[in-house]
């Protein structure tokens, strides 16, 4: 709103004065007429002027409306919309109420981001959320990310995963919740790259794991197709994420038809990311959930530093804590987590 507001400012002056006039006008043409018929040089005078000041005044408000009409039907110089803030539509997601939620990530291209938006869900949980059955503690969420860094430089064992499945290839073992590493805020991470944990697998261990975990996130890999066709089955939700620089409008229209033949439409979130008000509008077709987050100034150091930043103030933080009170209304519905 304020972004809007500014761009309005060089024309302030000319609607200022022509509404100005019109209301001083209208004043003056109804003294005239609570007078009667004038009978001084005064009031002839006024009377007569009434008219064409409303003209005037009228003239430059049309000339004001057309010029905003004109300038807004130009397109924005760079440096100017680049510093502005994007208008962002509310979240729209569907509600997650099974006691440990399972939530796939896939990011559809390089770089999108999938991975800090699934960190950071893990982080924002943990610190915020209260269990509904025993307020006075927090959650446990797990974080399945595929990479090896956690917020606030939290360095994650590579080959942790990869050498427990090789040692214990048919057996569920409850051990397997001391691998992942805890984050000050007490979520959990655990590296899993592409090609770690299979689809099979992840169906073998999923149970076991909810039994600790009342959240776990999968960053799944779109190149290991079979391990995200898994995690998308099994999922209570899906965040697509995309970029928001337009290139990625292929790559999210072949998953979505994907999403739509399988019937998972129900449960998946559009994420368009790093969004800008230089960047054009995701299509409004196709999908039923929406969650856009900015491009923040706050959120790009943050994630200069390795530090976490869904748990402050900034514009992106209060879009991903308003889509986690949606998803998770259990987890994260608690007046008191504001």
């Amino acid at each position: 709103m304020d972004s809007n507001l500014r761009a309005l400012r060089p024309y302030r002056q000319a609607l200022t004065v022509s509404v100005a006039g019109l209301v001083v006008t209208a004043l003056l043409g109804t003294a005239v007429s609570l007078v009667g018929s004038p009978a001084r040089p005064l009031e002839h005078a006024l009377a007569g002027s009434v008219v064409p000041a409303v003209l005037l005044a009228g003239a430059v408000l049309l000339l004001s409306v057309v010029t905003l009409g004109i300038r807004g039907s130009l397109p924005l110089a760079a440096s100017t919309v680049l510093t502005e803030e994007p208008l962002l539509a509310r979240p729209r997601l569907p509600s997650i109420h099974r006691d440990a939620a399972f939530i796939t990530v896939l990011g559809v291209t390089p770089g999108c981001g999938a991975s800090t938006i699934a960190a950071n869900l893990a982080v924002l949980v943990a610190s915020e959320g209260r269990l509904p059955t025993d307020p006075a503690h927090r959650p446990r969420p797990l974080c399945l990310l595929n990479r090896v860094s956690a917020p606030d430089r939290l360095e994650l064992d590579a080959t942790a995963m990869s050498s427990y499945l090789a040692a214990h290839p048919w057996t569920v073992r409850d051990d397997m919740v001391e691998l992942p590493v805890r984050h000050p805020t007490g979520a959990e991470f655990l590296a899993c790259a592409a090609g770690t944990l299979n689809g099979v697998e992840l169906r073998q261990r999923l149970p076991m794991l909810d039994r600790y975990y009342n959240l776990i996130i999968i960053d799944a890999s779109p190149e290991d197709r079979w391990m995200a066709d898994a995690a998308m089955e099994l999922a209570d939700a899906i965040f697509l994420v995309s970029g928001s620089d337009g290139s990625s409008g292929h790559a999210v229209s072949r998953w979505l038809e994907s999403i739509w033949a399988l019937g998972y439409e129900d449960k998946t979130v559009l994420v368009s990311n790093r969004r800008r008000a230089s960047n054009p509008r995701p299509p409004r077709s196709g999908y039923r959930f929406l969650l856009e987050l900015p491009e923040d100034p706050v959120l790009a150091e943050r994630e200069a530093s390795g530090a976490a930043w869904a748990t402050g103030r900034s514009s992106a933080a209060r879009q991903l804590r308003a889509a986690a009170r949606m998803l998770l209304p259990e987890l994260m519905g608690r007046k008191g987590n504001a």
